[in-house]
């Protein structure tokens, strides 16, 4: 990156301080909108998150009642 260099005359100093307010004032809006977004999917990747867990913990008890009564049959069969 080049380093920055002040101009020597007041016009030019004033252009290149309009330059870095109007550059900081974008930084600043993009950085509250990525947050706003990032908060956003948080929000919505806890809940589908939690869905996700409630959904695989209600198949994985299925299966598990499934195995113990062919465990069951099984065992009758012996």
């Amino acid at each position: 990156m080049k380093p920055f260099n002040p101009s020597p005359t007041y016009d030019g100093l004033l252009r290149q301080t309009n330059a870095l307010y109007t550059l900081a004032s974008s930084q600043e809006r993009r950085i509250s909108l990525l947050n706003e977004s990032m908060e956003r999917l948080t929000r919505d990747f806890n809940l589908i998150g939690q869905d996700a867990i409630n959904a695989e913990s209600d198949i994985n008890q299925q299966l598990t009642n499934y195995i113990d009564q062919l465990e069951l049959k099984l065992a009758s069969q012996q």
